[in-house]
């Protein structure tokens, strides 16, 4: 009887599966809509769930045995979301051991596939965390990841609340820089009232967090508020990577890139890349080699080991 073993990636609106056996061989992937029992109508994330449950369960047949599901989604640190999926996973006849992945730990392994090495990690949030094998046990260093009210520096909020601040001054100063002029074209902000309304106003994290594409453009123009803000994000980036490598105090020789803003934004991605190897010129920069998912599925492989 072959043994089989879930990996799910949830995001709000979409979630990714990947259904792997005991040799790592991808055998299915089901998409289905957000499993994020926080940010997303609860009843959808339940039904989403049992809708990849019952595909796996098909996909499997009698032949077959789901040892372990790794579920990585925004909320799962929370007690009462756990529970739910636990009793969702058990309600679907379901019986398999349930890991719940942090995102970076899933993007470690979309890295290193054999679960040790060292990410960073800049997108909604941004942290380094490195995970290493040590006599026999598992030690793990995490810097950052203190959320967008803490830290999160270099993420997506991070990026747009710098870009308003810089808004705020042209404003205070009465002055059209070229930041003001793409939020009054694209987000209609052209008093100081509609800067306050959106940055304070209803759903006012995904607001600012929403700027942060735009950062690319201005640069791609060759404003010069865009250029010094991609310079201070890419410096703030190095600072954590810094504060890993001091963590692990031992050479660090590869260094995996995960995250929206890192792989994305092309003037970040680039200019901490070449900060990191002017500083650390023996340090190879890696990127993700699989997706999400599959990373997730062979999370669950190795905790059921």
């Amino acid at each position: 009887m072959r043994n089989f073993f879930l990996g799910l990636d949830g995001g709000g609106t979409k979630t990714s599966a990947s259904l792997i056996d005991s040799h790592r061989k991808e055998i299915a992937v089901f998409k289905s809509g957000g499993i994020n029992f926080l940010g997303s109508d609860p009843c959808l994330a339940r039904k989403s769930l049992k809708k990849i449950l019952t595909s796996t369960v098909e996909c499997i047949g009698f032949d077959g045995v789901l040892e372990g599901i790794s579920i990585s989604t925004a909320g799962i640190s929370h007690e009462a979301v756990r529970r739910e999926i636990e009793h969702i996973v058990t309600e679907s006849g379901v019986n398999s051991k349930i890991i719940f992945s942090g995102d970076h730990l899933v993007a470690l392994y979309s890295v290193f596939p054999s679960g040790y090495g060292s990410v960073l990690m800049a997108g909604t949030g941004s942290v380094g965390y490195a995970r290493m094998s040590c006599a026999g046990s598992i030690k793990e260093f995490r810097v950052g990841g203190w959320g967008y009210l803490l830290g999160d520096e270099c993420g997506g909020f991070d990026i747009g609340r710098r870009m308003l601040q810089r808004v705020c001054h042209s404003i205070d100063m009465d002055i059209m820089s070229s930041m003001r002029r793409i939020l009054r074209q694209r987000y209609d902000i052209a008093t100081r009232e509609d800067l306050i309304n959106f940055a304070y106003g209803e759903n006012s994290k995904n607001n600012i967090s929403s700027l942060a594409p735009l950062l690319d453009e201005l640069y791609q123009d060759g404003d010069s508020e865009a250029v010094f803000l991609v310079d201070e994000v890419a410096r703030d980036v190095v600072c954590i990577a810094d504060m890993l490598i001091a963590r692990i105090d031992r050479n660090v020789d590869q260094l995996g890139i995960c995250g929206s803003i890192l792989l994305n934004s092309e003037p970040i991605k680039s200019k901490t890349t070449s900060l990191i190897k002017e500083k650390y010129s023996s340090i190879q920069i890696l990127e993700p080699m699989r997706e999400p998912s599959y990373s997730s599925a062979l999370i669950a492989l190795d905790a059921c080991k």
